[in-house]
């Protein structure tokens, strides 16, 4: 039973894991398309500029090239993670068992009203928290303290058998309609003595017969018996010496599956953890790299409204996708 409840366990654990991260999958690929819309307006606001300045003469047909070749290059982009997200949200919908074709809106978070956001975990702590709920360690315990029930199961075959046994029975027939209720005597006449001519007679008795309902019968044939048996085992071809170590042998396995899935779990955890000490500095960095990057976008704009420099252009570079580890 035990075992029954930690596999449902499992299955929506793993479930509700699948969701979970396919959920954030579609938000990041939601923030791609976003940026790459907003690319290819950078990209169209400097093809402009470029034919402008062409015109004019301060570009070349090549930066007139190079212009195009970035809107292409954004439209591209557009489309290849347009693609990304219509698979996730596709994935979403399989999920939830829902028609592929029916619509669907994803909402996103408030970010803003999330507060006290903790980053720093001790993985020691998360991995002796997890080992207690996650369902595939409690399944793999519970397969475990099976096979050692199993083990005392096997053993009880080495030990005689005692057998206790007892049983009520009646019958019934509906061809038994009538049954003797009582017997009369009656005299009958067999013969005459010639010399004195005087009968000759015998007496006998003669049963009477009356109705025999189905009650009666049931409680005239009513009967009852009980009996021990004992069998002791001599000699069964080492059937249960083998059942025993075959018993010991899935035990031993379990154990093994127990503590590799407890391996599995903590690797997952400490790499999780470091995954997220790690996107955190990356936050920062990027944070720190993008304000750069706009006040040197705001110069160089300025410059090129004035005319200091022929062109600029912005190469769009979208972020890398992460493969997220579930836990």
């Amino acid at each position: 039973m035990d075992v029954n409840k930690g596999q449902t366990a499992k299955i929506k654990n793993d479930l509700v894991l699948s969701v979970v991260t396919d959920y954030l999958q579609i938000l990041t690929n939601q923030d791609l398309v976003t940026a790459a819309k907003q690319q290819i307006d950078i990209a169209n606001q400097t093809l402009t500029r470029s034919d402008i300045s062409f015109k004019v003469g301060n570009q070349t047909l090549a930066d007139i090239s190079q212009s195009k070749a970035q809107v292409s290059t954004a439209n591209f982009n557009l489309t290849t993670t347009q693609n990304q997200l219509d698979l996730s949200l596709l994935i979403l919908k399989q999920y939830m068992e829902m028609d592929p074709y029916a619509p669907i809106e994803v909402e996103r978070p408030d970010i803003s009203k999330l507060t006290n956001i903790q980053t720093v975990y001790d993985a020691n702590e998360v991995v002796r928290t997890a080992l207690t709920v996650n369902p595939d360690i409690r399944l793999s315990e519970f397969q475990q303290k099976t096979y050692q029930q199993a083990i005392k199961i096997a053993k009880g075959s080495y030990y005689p058998t005692v057998s206790l046994y007892g049983g009520l029975a009646s019958s019934y027939s509906d061809r038994l309609n009538q049954k003797v209720i009582g017997q009369t005597a009656i005299t009958q006449q067999i013969g005459i003595v010639q010399a004195t001519n005087q009968s000759v007679v015998t007496s006998f008795n003669q049963s009477i017969y009356g109705p025999y309902s189905a009650f009666s019968q049931i409680r005239d044939n009513f009967n009852q018996n009980i009996g021990l048996s004992i069998r002791i085992p001599i000699f069964n071809q080492f059937n249960t010496r083998t059942n025993v170590r075959k018993a010991e042998l899935n035990l031993q396995n379990a154990q093994l599956s127990t503590q590799i899935a407890k391996n599995n779990l903590s690797k997952t955890i400490i790499q999780a953890v470091f995954d997220l000490q790690s996107a955190e500095k990356q936050y920062q960095s990027a944070t720190q790299t993008f304000e750069a990057n706009k006040d040197a976008l705001n110069v160089t704009k300025q410059r090129y409204d004035v005319g200091l420099v022929n062109s600029w252009i912005i190469i769009p570079r979208l972020p890398t996708l992460i493969n997220r580890k579930t836990i």
